[in-house]
């Protein structure tokens, strides 16, 4: 009887294309947690539909989802810890920010953790004659292949605009990503411009995706189709075929922030935001899917060891270097040959003093305690769960987590902060 039941169970796809058992169905056994998931989309349908929403229903999509964040920050460099402290907690995929108020004495490391990698593009205040504000940029995940755009050409006809942008390459496609701040005191003549520019540079390309985001200063977008930005806006949609999806108005009525794309976005306001709101521009949570092919990364091994220095027997260590014989170095015949000879004298001596120890491709700031670990982890899966299932169960988790994630980072910074000034 079991072999027999086995047999069924390995044919089950071939049984599905019999015509006599058109009306039967197998299905595998689910989890409890996919059993407890799958009742609340169920749930969420059936409150959809009583609403009035027709024509949807339970589907899995087998695209890659994207996650991305965007702000209109108002200035970041009196919010450089808090911004720090919030990233450290979140797995987006892409980060987008205007009007980051950054120069060069701001470092993209006291923002971002070593998880992205960042394109800035500051104001140049030499330029446009103003000594603040301005700035956008574009952090990335790491584990994606990513290239800065050469945008000279469209920062140089109006430098006050200010424009960072990025290509996200995968094997089979292209994600071209760029954001975008245009000062309110633009002129029509200025955006004019600015767009022609935007056009010339090219950004399509075979099996090129699009995203393009920003604050463009356009308050009549959606409410004024004949006011003249408004048209040079559509113009510049129609020459590279893409959409605006953003439908989240600021505190008056308006949309400044826009988010082009020449695929299916879905837009929605960030409860959580990473700094404190400007009420003219909310912060918008964008997420996408892609029909992409990843390559596996392999470049971290974790059998990888580094030297754990601060176990180290550091009077031996010491000992050791004042008792080498450096003579060997002077028999070297160029700088390469003795750099070698000095860094393998060295390393010997690392390896007799210095213990090794696996290291983590995950480093927290030294403030995260166990507590903010465990939920980091669990805020992770929740955003997971909810990219996969598009459940609101498990949105409302992960905003929950983001909150409490939030208040704990806060109070352990400053008490770590407390407790190093106390040292001190």
């Amino acid at each position: 009887m079991k072999s027999k039941f086995v047999e069924i169970i390995s044919k089950a796809k071939d049984l599905k294309t019999q015509e006599q058992l058109g009306t039967f169905f197998m299905s595998y056994d689910k989890t409890p947690r996919q059993q407890e998931q799958f009742r609340h989309v169920k749930k969420e349908l059936e409150e959809r539909k009583s609403k009035g929403e027709k024509n949807i229903k339970i589907a899995y999509s087998n695209g890659t989802p994207f996650y991305c964040y965007y702000q209109n920050v108002n200035g970041l460099k009196s919010k450089t810890q808090h911004f720090f402290n919030a990233i450290s907690t979140l797995e987006y995929d892409i980060i987008c920010i205007t009007e980051s108020g950054l120069s060069e004495d701001v470092n993209s490391e006291e923002l971002f953790p070593a998880s992205y990698l960042v394109h800035r593009s500051d104001r140049n205040f030499l330029s446009t004659g103003q000594c603040r504000g301005g700035g956008v940029l574009i952090a990335v995940k790491n584990k994606f292949e990513i290239v800065k755009l050469s945008l000279d050409s469209v920062v140089n006809v109006v430098p006050s605009i200010d424009i960072v942008g990025c290509k996200v390459n995968f094997i089979n496609t292209i994600l071209m990503v760029l954001t975008i701040y245009v000062p309110p005191s633009t002129s029509t003549s200025e955006y004019d411009t600015f767009l022609n520019a935007l056009e010339n540079i090219s950004l399509t390309q075979a099996n090129c995706n699009i995203l393009i985001c920003g604050d463009f200063n356009v308050n009549k977008f959606n409410s004024d189709p004949n006011d003249p930005k408004v048209r040079l806006v559509h113009n510049f949609m129609g020459f590279y075929n893409i959409c605006q999806y953003n439908e989240v108005v600021n505190s008056n009525g308006r949309l400044s922030d826009l988010v082009f794309g020449n695929f299916n976005c879905s837009i929605g306001r960030d409860n959580v935001p990473l700094v404190k709101e400007d009420t003219h521009h909310p912060s918008l949570i964008i997420n996408f899917e892609l029909d992409i092919a990843i390559t596996t990364n392999f470049s971290f091994n974790n059998e990888n060891k580094v030297y754990n220095f601060r176990k180290d027997n550091f009077l031996e260590l010491y000992n050791q270097l004042f008792h080498t014989d450096w003579s060997s170095l002077e028999q070297c015949s160029d700088v390469n040959e003795i750099c070698d000879a000095f860094y393998l004298i060295i390393n010997n001596i690392f390896e007799d003093n210095v213990p090794l120890f696996k290291k983590s491709n995950r480093t927290f700031p030294p403030w995260f305690n166990s507590n903010i670990k465990s939920n980091i982890r669990c805020k992770e899966l929740a955003h997971k769960n909810y990219k996969k299932y598009k459940s609101e169960y498990y949105l409302n988790d992960f905003r929950t987590l983001r909150t409490i994630l939030k208040q704990q980072i806060d109070d352990a910074y400053k008490e770590y902060i407390y407790i190093d000034l106390y040292i001190i």
